[in-house]
């Protein structure tokens, strides 16, 4: 084998290191409290706080593995009110505010709620009935058509408003920092506020105040920088099976979920590939830390890599920078453990 071999070799190997991805155990698995665990995020005491797709509900995970129903009576609704008085419909994503309080992007209500940790009451910070409304205005004013995410960008709260298109921001009032309304892919370069959005379902912030946005549809994760242009990262725009190397040229298949790292990285819940993905900021690249690419329900306590997910709607990770995973349809919550 000549020299050239090896360096294409090596070129193919090293951007992956897919060998170091560790393995995966399980937190919680097949308990009646947490049927289709979405988006996660942690509590101050280290528990986990998780929105229940299926059920409707916001369940604390505790790190032994115990689950108990915060918020929410396993039926959709609409309704404030203590513990199993609130009621939700299909909630996809939560985040923890700086005071401990729940934030939940309560979906097809097109609402954000609040729910306290101590005792589960919940009450609604903002929306009403489905619409388009409240740019430069209060947030008694807004109105939001399928609330699929919440995220924060140092003290504001950024919220992905599906069905207009838009991440908008909520402060004391609200504004649009991403979208125009119409369905199309942005071009690189262009103003996010100017720039048409596909679909986006997920978004988060990194320390350097750039918004990264992904998009189910468009198989593509996407970036508005500080001066408020916006540039594909990740994906080509057509779906596409698990590939290791530069984003651009790597693809996504219907991914649902974004988490910023402490080191600049962003994990992407890649949900259709069955797997979690790592975008390195640095340089670009796409690495895999978890899943095979294939639909199924592998067996915890083996290699991240050789332990098939089904559909993961959800991947965080906690203050010491170890990763937890939804994965959804069986059910279950994960740790990567290095």
């Amino acid at each position: 084998m000549g020299i050239r071999t090896w360096i294409i070799l090596l070129a193919l190997v090293l951007p992956g290191m897919a060998s170091a991805s560790g393995t995966l155990e399980a937190v919680v698995a097949d308990v009646p409290e947490l049927a289709m665990p979405f988006g996660l995020d942690f509590l101050p005491n280290g528990s986990l706080v998780v929105a229940d797709y299926k059920k409707h509900n916001i369940v604390v995970v505790t790190r032994n593995g115990s689950a108990s129903i915060l918020a929410g009576a396993s039926k959709s609704g609409y309704r404030d009110g203590k513990g199993a008085e609130a009621l939700f419909n299909g909630p996809h994503n939560l985040i923890v505010n700086p005071q401990g309080k729940v934030i939940v992007a309560d979906t097809f209500n097109s609402r954000i709620r609040i729910v306290d940790p101590v005792d589960g009451t919940t009450t609604t910070l903002a929306g009403a009935e489905k619409g388009f409304a409240g740019d430069g205005g209060p947030l008694s004013s807004a109105r939001f058509s399928d609330t699929f995410h919440v995220a924060f960008m140092n003290s504001q709260l950024m919220l992905v408003d599906l069905g207009n298109r838009r991440v908008r921001r909520l402060t004391d009032t609200v504004a649009t920092v991403a979208g125009n309304g119409k369905r199309g892919v942005p071009a690189d370069g262009s103003i996010a506020t100017e720039a048409p959005l596909v679909d986006p379902r997920a978004c988060c912030a990194d320390a350097n105040g750039n918004l990264y946005i992904l998009e189910r549809g468009g198989h593509a994760l996407r970036v508005v920088d500080t001066q408020g242009k916006i540039r594909t990262v990740v994906g080509t725009g057509k779906a596409g099976g698990l590939s290791e190397g530069l984003g651009t040229q790597c693809t996504l298949n219907g991914a649902k979920f974004v988490w910023p790292e402490k080191d600049g990285n962003i994990l992407i819940a890649d949900t259709v590939n069955h797997a979690i993905r790592r975008y390195h900021a640095a340089d670009g690249r796409v690495t895999t830390i978890a899943g095979t690419g294939k639909q199924g329900k592998g067996k915890a306590g083996g290699s991240a890599l050789a332990t098939a997910l089904n559909n993961p709607h959800g991947v965080s990770a906690d203050a010491n920078g170890v990763i937890f995973i939804s994965d959804t349809e069986n059910g279950r919550i994960l740790r990567l453990k290095p």
